[in-house]
């Protein structure tokens, strides 16, 4: 994890594990929020990445239920 991400994450007060990182492009964005330890969310309203190994969103109404 870069030390900004890590900066961040300290003085937000959580961890990697505790938080969610929501991008729209599963290489760029999936592939590095796994490699740093977050919680990974895709969102993929044209259903561009159909088998991925984390949760995903068409819509940003679908985020309430992820946060349960």
């Amino acid at each position: 994890m870069r030390a900004s991400s890590e900066h961040a994450l300290e003085r937000a007060g959580t961890s990697a594990a505790e938080t969610m990182y929501i991008g729209d492009n599963y290489f760029a964005d999936i592939v590095g929020a796994l490699r740093a330890g977050l919680v990974p969310v895709l969102y993929d309203p044209g259903r561009l990445f159909p088998d991925v190994e984390c949760a995903v969103i068409r819509n940003f109404a679908e985020l309430p239920d992820l946060l349960k």
